[in-house]
């Protein structure tokens, strides 16, 4: 496949928080803004090289700004791929500071339908109740597994940090005590890190057919010892750098490291 035969691909990159964003910023060099809603405020950074349109937008904390802000961005550049980048606090005890998820599957842990004798997980967004079981959404999103393989061969090797694959968490508590973190580990026994905002995008991203990844690095770690606020203050800026260090190998990528199956 000659240069000239690859279409030009579009990646939009999320980040949430301001600190996240700064430090991911760098890694786009020139750059420009470009309005994508006025009336909410909602910009994105372009990046053209190699056949390849790279977005940069911060969507703000939370999984209502994520949707929000996700699906007007996907609407109006109609990316080929969503890629989330940012930090996130380890429930896996495996996890250090710094450390990179590569999450493979995304699942908001306060989706859920609470019934008289049971407790169940719900596709946020979806109907479940008034749907028969056979037809529910899956609660799980699945990242693209043509974007997991570009990470692996692409990123991950260049990388200085740990690389963990597993489940991410999502949802709308910011989850600060090791009780709290605990009780997440319990439930969810295979996951690895907790944030605020993927299961928002993953799910803009199935309703249009997007292929969509999600990679975040620890700020704080899963211990008795009440240190997780202490560690969110102290290594925030340390996890962003990390980010950012993905975000820079990434936009490096041509056209044709978005192809194939």
């Amino acid at each position: 496949m000659t240069k000239e035969s690859i279409k030009t691909k579009r990646i939009l990159i999320l980040t949430a928080m301001d600190v996240e964003a700064a430090a991911i910023f760098s890694a786009f060099g020139s750059k420009k803004l470009v309005p994508c809603s006025i009336d909410l405020g909602i910009d994105a950074f372009l990046l053209s090289s190699d056949n390849v349109e790279y977005w940069l937008a911060n969507m703000g904390i939370g999984l209502g700004s994520a949707a929000i802000t996700v699906a007007i961005l996907a609407a109006k550049i109609k990316p080929h791929a969503i890629i989330q980048l940012g930090v996130a606090g380890a429930v896996s005890p495996s996890l250090e500071i710094g450390d990179a998820v590569l999450a493979t599957s995304i699942i908001q842990h306060d989706s859920f339908f609470s019934g008289e004798n049971d407790r169940e997980l719900m596709a946020p967004g979806a109907l479940y109740l008034s749907t028969p079981k056979e037809q529910r959404e899956n609660p799980e999103f699945r990242c693209s597994e043509k974007l997991l393989a570009l990470f692996r061969k692409n990123i991950a090797p260049a990388l200085s940090i740990p690389v963990h694959e597993g489940l991410l968490l999502s949802g709308s508590e910011f989850v600060g005590s090791f009780a709290s973190k605990k009780a997440l580990s319990d439930r969810f026994s295979k996951a690895l890190a907790v944030e605020m905002e993927s299961a928002s995008v993953a799910m803009v991203a199935r309703r249009m057919s997007i292929p969509t990844l999600a990679v975040k690095t620890i700020a704080d770690r899963l211990r008795p010892d009440k240190t997780i606020a202490h560690d969110y203050g102290r290594f925030l800026d340390l996890a962003a750098k990390n980010a950012a260090s993905i975000a820079q190998r990434l936009v490096h990528l041509d056209a044709a490291s978005f192809e194939g199956p």
